[in-house]
């Protein structure tokens, strides 16, 4: 019996926001940031029709704006299905371990 191949795209959001004030509150500025040097995920989990394992994350080069990184499931096209995880930036590389889903 052959396994089924998925196909797992972990889509890494990393959104910092800040706000200026004035007389009033302004509109959101968004901030642009170096986005992570590498995402890895290996599926170890034997079961078919489930996925878990690890996702190796190398951090991004500058994380001056990066409060966290945004673990998301997603579909091949890069859209966000479901939240996974926040990981605090720490300025090292980064685990998170996706219990099977």
């Amino acid at each position: 019996m052959l396994k089924k191949s998925f196909s797992i795209i972990i889509v890494i959001i990393i959104l910092f926001i800040s706000f200026s004030c004035s007389m009033g509150v302004d509109p959101p500025v968004f901030t642009w940031v170096e986005p992570p040097q590498s995402v890895t995920f290996n599926d170890t989990d034997g079961n078919i029709g489930e996925i878990g394992g690890i996702a190796a994350i190398r951090r991004s080069i500058d994380e001056y704006n990066i409060d966290f990184y945004s673990i998301y499931f997603g579909t091949p096209d890069n859209v966000k299905v479901e939240l996974l995880g926040e990981i605090p930036s720490t300025g090292g590389d980064l685990t998170f371990i996706l219990i099977q889903i």
